[in-house]
This record gives structure tokens, sequence and C-alpha cells, in this order.
């Protein structure tokens, strides 16, 4: 019997679905990126790192303004297009209730993407880009939603 772990392929084309609900009595949308539960999988992905923002111009309920909502999107290909670069973190889920924007990526523990931070940060420094690092092995604040 062969103990061998199978290889997972990075997923380079991605499906996400959005999904809605609330945070404590306020309305929250959820992006989640549906292709990356492979690399749960595979077990090298063990990191999970949030990069929350503060909304500068926010709906009634919330949400970023449609203007604001372009420079969130041009945020997100940055941030993604600086950690996911060697395929070390993936792009997991994004994370938008009462006025905050946090992505969420996991990535491998040996990876230190404080310098893609920064590098990103700069471009968008109308944005305070605060940011967390946590282990969650088995990727349960991915699986809180659904």
């Amino acid at each position: 019997m062969s103990w061998l772990k199978t290889k997972v392929t990075y997923p380079t084309d991605c499906r996400w679905n959005v999904l809605q609900g609330k945070n404590a009595n306020q309305p929250m949308l959820v992006r989640k990126n549906e292709s990356a539960k492979v690399l749960k999988a595979d077990g090298s992905y063990r990191a999970r790192v949030g990069i929350a923002v503060k909304l500068l111009e926010t709906t009634e309920d919330g949400f970023p303004s449609p203007r604001e909502l372009s420079v969130l999107n041009d945020l997100e290909d940055a941030l993604a297009t600086a950690f996911e670069a060697k395929q070390n973190a993936i792009h997991a889920l994004t994370i938008t209730t009462s006025g905050f924007r946090e992505y969420v990526f996991y990535s491998k523990e040996t990876v230190d993407l404080s310098t893609a931070l920064g590098t990103v940060g700069a471009k968008f420094n109308s944005y305070e880009l605060q940011s967390y690092a946590a282990e969650d092995a088995d990727w349960r604040v991915y699986d809180e939603f659904g």
C-alpha cells in the first residue's frame, strides 16, 4: 500500500461563488473561490493571511459606492498578483460588511508576504491596509462560508 501524497494542481482558472448573509445584523457579501479548496487537501497552505481595508465611500448598507468599487477591484487584483506569485498563496475569500472589506489568502507557512503587501500598499496609499497572519491548517474560516 502506498502512502504517497497525491500531487495537487494549483488552480489558475478560478470559479467564484457569491454568498449573502449577515454579520452583527449588518448585510454581508462574500465572494468565495471554490477552486481554492484543492489546495486545502494539499496541506501546504496552512497560514491564513487577511488584509482589511476601511471603505472610504459607502452606501447606506455599508457596501462600497460604485466609484470606490472600481478601486477596490484594482486593489484586489494587485494583492492577488503580488501574493500568488510563484503559487505561494491563493486568494480564497473577499468579505464585505459594515464599511470594511477583507481579502483572505491561504499561504505556505514559510512565505513572507510583507514585502508584497508593502508594494501594494504604496500603490493604494489612500487606504490603510491592516493585515494579520494566523495558523489555519484546516481552513476553518474558508469553510465557514459553505
